[in-house]
Parts: C-alpha cells; sequence; structure tokens
C-alpha cells in the first residue's frame, strides 16, 4: 500500500560569488534527474556540495543570473565561510 506522502524532489543550485559583486550569483538550478547529475558532476570534480534543504528551495524559485536574494546571504556566508576554511 502506498502512503499519501510524496518524497520531496531533490533541488541543487550551483552558485559563484566574486568579490567585485554585491552577492553570490546564481549560474545554474535543477530538479530531481538534472539535480542528482548536478551533485554527481560537482563531487566528481571536487566542487564543495553544501545540504541546505530551505536554501536551495528559494533558490530554485530564481533564475540563472540573477544575484542570490537578500533572504539567503547569512546562510551563504556561512557556508562560503566553512568552503574556504577547508582549502
Amino acid at each position: 500500500m502506498m502512503s499519501g506522502a510524496k518524497t520531496p524532489l531533490v533541488k541543487a543550485s550551483a552558485v559563484v560569488y566574486h568579490e567585485d559583486t554585491e552577492a553570490p550569483i546564481i549560474l545554474y538550478n535543477g530538479v530531481a534527474d538534472i539535480a542528482d547529475r548536478m551533485i554527481d558532476l560537482a563531487r566528481k570534480h571536487d566542487v564543495p556540495v553544501v545540504y541546505e534543504p530551505e536554501t536551495a528551495e528559494i533558490l530554485s524559485l530564481c533564475k540563472a543570473g540573477d544575484c542570490i536574494p537578500v533572504e539567503t546571504w547569512k546562510v551563504m556566508a556561512a557556508i562560503f565561510s566553512v568552503i574556504r576554511s577547508e582549502k
């Protein structure tokens, strides 16, 4: 018997930050199979992957080329800080 609960779709965003921009920029968004492929490719090329579902949901509503929304700045700053400290 199947339950009424749906498995949430995997969502992923590729984001880049350059010191001369106001905020990080969304390069690409993906959902389901595309998100899985993005994650696999990132790992294959040693690009950090961070699991942050609430932020992924917000970023998935944006378009490629957009700066990340202000409401994600704090969490994204923390993510970039951790990534930079691991290098």
